[in-house]
């Protein structure tokens, strides 16, 4: 099992420069970014408020520019809950199979730059690591999402995103609202305030 996940990640990996050379020629865009921040909150039917932060590093996707469909991975998600002690649904730690879909039905161009988009998405976080390997434990996420993205030809890089949805937990159903910037965003605010 862990051998055939390991060249379902190496493939996606090593794909991506095919595509993107081809997408200067074709409808297919490709999305990268470094890495993301984010900030969540997952509110349990008659439980506590559960805050959860993230991080991701390296995002890698590919979108259909005529339909705005679009496929994305991370190899790695770390995540943590600061309110919640609950082992069954603390799935703190880092995840290695992360997907991400999405059909975004509303763009707006401002002036070539960035691109504001709305529309709906699915993630799922799979395959967790702390002390241990964890099969059992998973994250599910689907609703509506929006954001900025600056495109660059083919290439698509995220700025920030917000989004708002429902989330099982490893069986546990949520609702859930959350935001993610990216790490260079991040690090040109903290420059930029800095003078």
């Amino acid at each position: 099992m862990k051998n055939i996940l390991f060249f379902i990640l190496l493939a996606a990996v090593l794909t991506v420069p095919v595509f993107a050379q081809e997408a200067t020629e074709s409808n297919i865009g490709v999305n990268f970014n470094i890495g993301n921040l984010g900030l969540a909150g997952n509110l349990p039917f008659k439980q506590n408020y559960d805050m959860e932060s993230s991080f991701s590093l390296i995002y890698i996707g590919l979108e259909d520019r005529t339909t705005n469909f679009g496929v994305g991975f991370s190899p790695l998600v770390i995540t943590g809950f600061m309110l919640n002690e609950d082992y069954e649904t603390n799935l703190g730690g880092a995840s290695i199979l992360n997907l991400h879909t999405y059909w975004n039905v509303f763009t707006h161009d401002f002036a070539g730059v960035s691109v504001f988009y709305l529309g709906p998405f699915s993630s799922i976080n799979y395959f967790f690591v702390d002390q241990e390997f964890h099969l059992d434990k998973y994250l599910f996420t689907a609703g509506l999402h929006m954001g900025f993205k600056a495109g660059f030809g083919g290439f698509n890089y995220n700025i920030a995103s917000f989004e708002v949805g429902y989330r099982n937990m490893n069986g546990a159903s949520r609702y859930h609202i959350g935001g993610k910037i990216d790490l260079v965003a991040v690090f040109l605010v903290f420059i930029l305030s800095s003078f």
